[in-house]
């Protein structure tokens, strides 16, 4: 059937009409439509095509009968480009006649309300998709409502239409041509083809509707109808006392996975993914691991969790899922002049017949097509990720996460394995961001990291008052609440910890452990939430104490079972020492039971003596010291903390004497000092025995020298050893002294020579030590070589090779010694003495002038590096890489150089001892022609302090093009400098020495003046110049004004320079302010 729709041909150019021209009516609907084309499109496929607000139905009953249908303001827009809204006729008409030219609508309108019925006539506008495509008979029922104002004779009231539950609505617009009459006299208002428009609220059936949704194109193929958009929920597992045993508890569980049938969530998504041409995916894994869990002792609380990850999921789907279809080319014939409303009578929930509005992709900002995608994909990686968590050696971990909010803003459960795959899925705005490896996930190795993902608890967590526990289940339920309070009581966490036995207790006096039955009774709201909130009480639940591994958690939303008698205890002092005394507590209540906090079943210290709580560090286990250990009184945490210090050990021995020699009395005893626990202690020594102390701490090598005479007469040796926590220990060392034993034979003797002498740092600090050793009576083995030096840095490689490698660490002077210890014990020693020093090398090459020309003498002048002051230095100077000289100077000349780009260097050629670097040192060097100017020009010579905008003053030869100058007026930029040999007049003003050309012009009260002003007009021709004289009043820097006072001259070669700024063409020379502009060589 055809049918002339208004997108269906698209003008694409118009004609400009001209002055006087006669406008044929093709010209002028050419013109009209092809605005109106543009109009429609840009609607169409840049904004979208549905409903896009209001249009909502509501039936209105009288008397038990519905007797007027409410239809409320709103905006739709066609497949064809129409925009639809409801409206009320300046005047009133008879629905039969036609809308002409000169009427106008009211769209001021809230609503309407239709109160009459009639059979519509299509006659006029045959509307295709009301007809058959291949009889053209009209195959749909319709009917059109009228307000009461709209209803003529032929409507019949509301009430009378019948089975409404079978009615839907649609907003039509009748669009048809009419032709009028001919134009007769003067009124010709009449002239031309009329289009009609005519807006109707129809009414049609099911059947019809089925009918009319066939044809349309852009409709989403009922994806979202029925049971699709239906997100069902999990039955709850309602906690009873009732459930007073792992059996009764595990099959409430697997009751509640296996009467909310799950499978009805793989329907649909298969179905959507199917619509959207996602790939399905095998869950035959998932559903075997599901049902593993759910008939385990523990963790079958899991197969609960993860389906109501998958009912969040699925329902974040739906809820997304009408709103997330784009159309980015509308088929201009799916609903071209009507748009459907949906059921007459609107029911709860997603009518799948009503338009949406289906956005054009450029409208998509949330992508939320896209983020369907995702969801589903999610689903699907959720279903392949799960496993059955094992808690043999698990840790326990608190992640902090969210837990109001969508899935994808908590922390990943531990019962799904980590991957990239399961990351990028989790959050799609993390995601979309790059973040995704900042998800939160028991298993951190595929997470960022950043130290806020590593330790999420140790940062701020005010988004996240939600705590993921996991890894407990299946453990020992004391040594679990002892991890959970230590992480607890560490972070800060706001939640308390219960425990909650399945069988019966006996004699329980802890506040934070309970019977079930008891507890559930008279504690509701226990959810299994995988955790607690901040706020709320995490409750663990085990069999019995012979059987204490937890097999379930939950949680209250409020902090229970506090007592009522206060809680408190303390201990005299909150440090104490390994050896120390034990510290009664102070308990209240008296009767109240006292645990350490130690975690991991490590004793903690508590003891209980004749009905009496006492701290004995004695009892606290070595893994514990140097950490704090806290208390609780009837499980309840406190305030009450003890850091347990270790006790030092600490050995000591003498392990050298250098007995006296000849009549000397001087014997030197090295001892040496093994401290195992790796703390710096304080030592005082006392030699002599006799109570006196001196504080010497052991060197790097852990040894203490110390000078004895008359040694014959000791007496023990006692070593104090504290720190500063208080924590000391006594070393006594009463035979310590080993007398010199008589020498019956002949010691061995020896001597060192060294390879070479010249040692230097860097590159040359390595040396080898030839020996000549001559054997005693004794036998001298391998063993009997003993190498040492004063310095512990110094690498000695060899032992009992000749010669020996010797690597020295740094500048400076080492002795070196061998000791030759024989089969006798006699022994012959030799040292040598090396002194190392600093290599002297080349820094830097300084060419002065930085920018010489043909007329410089150019100097280099080579900068050294020489600490240890290296005497003899020769130097070798390169031209474009050939030797030119070689001299005891660090500095050499250029003269006479040609324009162009050369390269000079230098390098050292010898020193004394040869400690030099020979490294060639090269810098560019770039020679310009000297400008020639045979006039005076305006310029200053070296030494002419300018003003900077920041920092201090620089030497006009130093001044750079880039350089930013102060000025008269602000700042200025230099754009070009130069400089050249001339013969000229240098002139003074007042104090200064003479610096300044006699033609450079000088600012003055009363303008430009220069010492020659006709000179200065030579070479700024255009710049009004006056004569400078006595009497002038010179402007300065810093706003001063000064009295010209001196105008003596001096007359020389010399060189000088300008500088030429952007902007206000003036900078200050030593501070008065001058002309800027590079005079011309004339």
């Amino acid at each position: 059937m055809n049918y002339n729709y208004q997108l269906n041909k698209i003008a694409t150019q118009y004609r400009k009409f001209s002055k006087g021209q006669r406008v044929e009516d093709l010209q002028f609907n050419e013109f009209l439509d092809f605005f109106e084309d543009q109009d429609r499109l840009s609607r169409v496929m840049l904004e979208g095509v549905g409903i896009v607000c209001g249009l909502e139905p509501q039936p209105i009953y009288e008397n038990g009968l519905l007797t007027k249908m409410m239809l409320s303001q709103g905006v739709a827009i066609t497949t064809d480009g129409d925009l639809l809204t409801l409206n009320k006729k300046s005047k009133t008409q008879d629905l039969s006649g036609d809308t002409y030219m000169s009427e106008l609508k009211d769209m001021t309108i809230s609503h309407k309300e239709f109160t009459h019925w009639r059979v519509y006539d299509n006659s006029k506008a045959v509307y295709p998709p009301f007809y058959n495509d291949e009889t053209e008979d009209l195959e749909v029922e319709l009917w059109e409502l009228a307000t009461a104002e709209e209803a003529t004779k032929n409507f019949r009231p509301l009430a009378t239409l019948g089975n409404f539950d079978d009615k839907y609505l649609l907003l039509y617009l009748e669009s048809y041509e009419k032709e009028v009459k001919p134009c007769r006299g003067v009124d010709c208002d009449n002239h031309g083809i009329q289009q009609i428009r005519n807006l109707k609220v129809l009414v049609t059936t099911k059947d019809s509707i089925d009918r009319i949704l066939a044809k349309d194109k852009v409709f989403p193929e009922r994806v979202i109808s029925g049971d699709v958009t239906t997100a069902k929920k999990l039955k709850r597992v309602i906690l009873t006392p009732e459930l007073r045993t792992p059996e009764l508890l595990k099959q409430a569980y697997k009751n509640s996975t296996t009467e909310s049938d799950y499978s009805w969530m793989f329907t649909n998504i298969d179905f959507i993914s199917g619509k959207m041409n996602i790939p399905l995916v095998d869950r035959s894994n998932f559903v075997n691991t599901l049902n593993q869990l759910a008939n385990q002792n523990n963790n079958f609380q899991y197969a609960y969790d993860v389906l109501k990850d998958l009912a969040e999921t699925y329902a974040e789907i739906v809820r997304l899922l009408p709103s997330s279809f784009t159309k980015a080319l509308p088929d201009v014939g799916s609903f071209p002049n009507h748009v459907i409303l949906g059921k007459f009578i609107p029911t709860d929930g997603y009518d799948y017949t009503r338009h949406q509005f289906y956005n054009s992709p450029v409208l998509d900002s949330e992508k939320k097509t896209l983020r369907v995608r995702v969801l589903i994909e999610r689903f699907n990686v959720l279903t392949l990720s799960f496993r059955n968590p094992t808690n043999n050696g698990a840790e326990i971990t608190i992640t902090p996460s969210q837990n109001k909010s969508s899935l994808g803003d908590r922390a990943i459960p531990f019962y799904y394995t980590i991957s990239d795959e399961l990351l990028r899925l989790w959050n799609f705005d993390k995601t979309t961001n790059r973040a995704f490896d900042t998800n939160l996930h028991y298993d951190k190795t595929n997470l960022s990291t950043a130290l806020n993902v590593q330790m999420p608890l140790d940062y701020n967590t005010d988004k996240m008052p939600y705590y993921l526990i996991e890894g407990h289940q299946g453990g020992d339920y004391r040594e679990v609440v002892d991890v959970i309070q230590t992480i607890k009581n560490t972070k800060q966490l706001g939640f308390e910890v219960m425990s909650v036995s399945l069988a019966q207790l006996q004699d329980n006096k802890d506040f934070y452990k309970a019977d079930f039955v008891d507890f559930v009774g008279k504690n509701p709201g226990l959810e299994h939430r995988g955790g607690a909130f901040s706020g709320s009480t995490f409750v663990l639940v085990y069999k019995s104490e012979e059987e204490p591994q937890v097999i379930a958690d939950f949680v209250l939303p409020y902090i229970c079972c506090t007592p009522k008698t206060p809680i408190s205890l303390s201990l005299p002092s909150a440090t104490v020492c390994k050896n120390g005394k034990p510290m009664v507590f102070t308990v209240t209540p008296s009767n109240g039971e006292v645990k350490a906090v130690a975690g991991n079943g490590l004793l903690g210290g508590v003891r209980k003596i004749n009905g009496q709580y006492i701290f004995d560090p004695s009892q606290v286990e070595t893994a514990l010291q140097n950490q704090e250990i806290s208390f609780t009184v009837n499980g309840k945490a406190t305030n009450c903390k003890v850091k347990l210090l270790p006790v030092p050990a600490v050995t000591i021995s003498a392990v050298k004497f250098d007995y006296p020699e000849g009549d000397s009395t001087r014997t030197v005893v090295t001892f040496n000092v093994s401290n195992t626990n790796g703390v710096e202690y304080d030592y005082q020594w006392d030699f002599l025995g006799n109570g006196s102390y001196v504080a010497l701490k052991p060197d790097a090598a852990g040894n203490v020298k110390n000078i004895f005479f008359n040694v014959a007469r000791r007496n023990p040796i006692t070593v104090l050893v504290s720190t500063a926590n208080g924590c000391s220990q006594v070393v006594t060392l009463p035979d310590w002294y080993v007398p010199q034993q008589p020498q019956t034979g002949t010691p061995p003797t020896v001597s060192l020579t060294p390879s070479h002498t010249n040692l230097y740092v860097p590159g040359g600090n390595y040396v080898k030590i030839y020996r000549e050793v001559t054997a005693g009576t004794g036998l001298i083995t391998d063993a009997s070589y003993i190498w040492s030096c004063d310095d512990p840095n110094v690498i000695i490689s060899g032992g009992a090779s000749n010669p020996v490698g010797v690597t020295l660490p740094s500048a400076g002077v080492f002795t070196v010694k061998l000791t030759i210890r024989d089969s006798d014990g006699l022994e012959g020693s030799a040292s040598i003495e090396l002194n190392v020093k600093t290599q002297v090398t080349i820094t830097s090459l300084n060419v002065s002038p930085l920018e010489p020309t043909t007329n410089d003498i150019i100097a280099l002048n080579a900068v050294t590096s020489n600490p240890s002051n290296i005497q003899g230095l020769q130097y070798e100077w390169y031209f474009n890489g050939e030797s030119l000289v070689t001299s005891t100077s660090n500095g050499h000349t250029f003269t006479g150089l040609n324009p162009g780009e050369y390269t000079v260097g230098v390098r050292l050629i010898a020193s004394d001892g040869e400690y030099h670097s020979s490294e060639l040192h090269t810098v560019p060097l770039i020679v310009r022609q000297a400008s020639t100017p045979t006039g005076n020009g305006t310029s200053f010579i070296a030494g002419t302090k300018i003003s900077m905008i920041t920092g201090p003053s620089k030497n006009i030869e130093e001044i750079q093009v880039g350089d930013t100058l102060k000025s008269y007026t602000g700042a200025v930029k230099v754009i070009a400098k130069v400089d050249y040999m001339a013969n000229v007049r240098l002139y003074r003003l007042n104090d200064e020495v003479p610096f300044m050309t006699g033609p450079h012009p000088v600012r003055t009260e009363s303008g430009w003046k220069s010492y020659q002003p006709e000179e200065t007009k030579l070479h700024l021709p255009t710049l009004p110049i006056g004569e400078l004289a006595l009497g002038d009043i010179l402007l300065r820097e810093f706003e001063k004004r000064e009295p010209l006072q001196n105008n003596e001259f001096i007359t020389g070669n010399y060189r000088v320079y300008n500088l030429q700024v952007s902007g206000a063409n003036d900078y200050f020379a030593n501070g008065y302010s001058v002309y800027s502009e590079i005079p011309q060589p004339t």
